[in-house]
């Protein structure tokens, strides 16, 4: 049959989180594949699965994804020619002919098994917004599983937290209007930001969401309780506005505080009207001066890549404790734990 190269491909890639890395050891010979069945595409793991519409029809079959993406965007054509015989994905476009290998598939992968019996409820429009701004505190690599999830909580909130940092966001219309909440993983809810999300439901195992384009996304529901932040958020101190410049100045102090993916702490000292910013490598230092508005003098250490984050969420101001500073917004709030300045 003749499909649009272009779709097809707008389907592969819609699919392609769901694709376990080669270097995995697979004991499912569909892991790590494109399956093709009943009008959609699906690509799955233990993580995560897939699912949006295909324009390919026909009899069911799984194909290894490497090759065949790659021929598929290597192919310089409006339309190919796909079909499948004796055990052979075949594409045809012009003077190409190719064979991908392939097996059988008679049944949709198990991860979507019993999604259609689910109660499903919409999804906020700034349920996006949400999850891409708490993953600046999600810790990706933690000895704690649970703080590389994500929180969505029945309590209408999304949530994360790396211990250093703790960020929360309120969601519009009341949150989502879960029965209990859920966890999903920092890469499941990296991924979930590439789509348009309409509807969401759950089971015991997954956690589902509705796509614009008729497709769905799962992940894998993660167990155990977030810890309650909430006594934390009220934070008492004094407010303190840092001026407009200081993100660009942060970028020039960061050349020696950077090593790779690596980021020492940088001594901030607040007085005077002014914050005196001070970064120190192995290969030399840097110093800045910004002004801010707070009355009086504390001092700090934090990573400039946390403050680097916050900023850019376009806030300068925010409330200063003993023990954090607190930066808001609406319907948002985050914390970054403080350490006693040094040299």
């Amino acid at each position: 049959m003749k499909v649009n190269r272009e779709s097809l491909l707008v389907s592969l890639d819609a699919v392609k989180p769901g694709l376990v890395s080669q270097s995995s050891v697979c004991f499912d010979e569909q892991l790590g594949k494109f399956i093709f069945m009943g009008g959609k595409v699906y690509a799955y793991s233990d993580e995560i699965g897939v699912c949006v519409p295909s324009d390919i029809r026909g009899a069911g079959f799984a194909v290894e994804s490497g090759k065949f993406y790659e021929l598929l965007k290597k192919i310089n054509v409006d339309e190919v020619d796909v079909s499948v015989d004796n055990n052979e994905v075949k594409i045809v476009a012009d003077n190409i002919r190719a064979g991908v290998s392939c097996v059988p598939v008679d049944e949709a992968p198990n991860f979507l098994m019993g999604v259609d019996e689910l109660s499903w409820i919409n999804i906020p429009d700034d349920f996006s917004d949400a999850i891409k701004m708490v993953l600046i505190s999600c810790d990706r690599k933690t000895d704690v599983p649970i703080l590389s999830c994500v929180h969505i909580s029945s309590d209408g909130y999304v949530e994360t937290s790396d211990v250093y940092r703790f960020t929360r966001y309120y969601l519009n219309d009341c949150g989502i209007g879960l029965d209990e909440s859920v966890l999903i993983s920092y890469t499941a809810a990296a991924a979930l930001l590439n789509y348009n999300v309409t509807k969401m439901a759950k089971n015991d195992s997954w956690v589902y969401f509705e796509l614009d384009n008729n497709g769905v996304f799962a992940c894998r529901r993660h167990s155990g309780e977030f810890p309650d932040f909430t006594k934390l958020i009220d934070v008492t101190g004094s407010n303190i506005k840092f001026n407009d410049d200081l993100n660009v100045l942060l970028d020039s102090v960061m050349v020696f505080s950077s090593d790779g993916a690596k980021c020492k702490p940088i001594n901030i000292a607040v007085g005077n009207g002014k914050a005196m910013i001070v970064a120190k490598g192995e290969s030399g230092w840097a110093t800045c001066e910004v002004d801010v508005e707070f009355d009086g003098e504390f001092a700090f250490r934090i990573n400039p890549r946390f403050l680097k984050e916050i900023l850019a969420l376009g806030t300068v101001e925010g409330v200063v404790s003993d023990r954090v500073i607190k930066f808001s917004g609406d319907g948002w709030i985050h914390l970054i734990a403080l350490v006693a300045g040094s040299d």
